[in-house]
């Protein structure tokens, strides 16, 4: 409620995950995911108490069978 007054944000959401698979830009091997056909989700308790996409308002409580990271984005697609 301090977010949505003006106060400073802190970090207040989370990601239940099953498995991490880690993979380094620096890894010769890497390959990055092709994210262009993906959700990118989003937690701004400014704009919305809950996770959203551009597409759905709230998709808190979802599951992704897979999701990708990078840097502080989060891409993926409900199942």
């Amino acid at each position: 409620m301090k977010i949505m007054l003006g106060q400073a944000k802190t970090v207040c959401a989370w990601i239940d995950c099953d498995m991490i698979d880690v993979h380094y830009k620096k890894d010769p091997k890497f390959t990055p995911p092709d994210i262009k056909n993906m959700d990118k989700y989003k937690y701004n308790p400014r704009k919305h108490r809950h996770w959203f996409t551009k597409r759905q308002t709230n998709v808190d409580d979802k599951d992704l069978k897979k999701m990708f990271t990078n840097s502080r984005a989060i891409y993926g697609r409900v199942n």
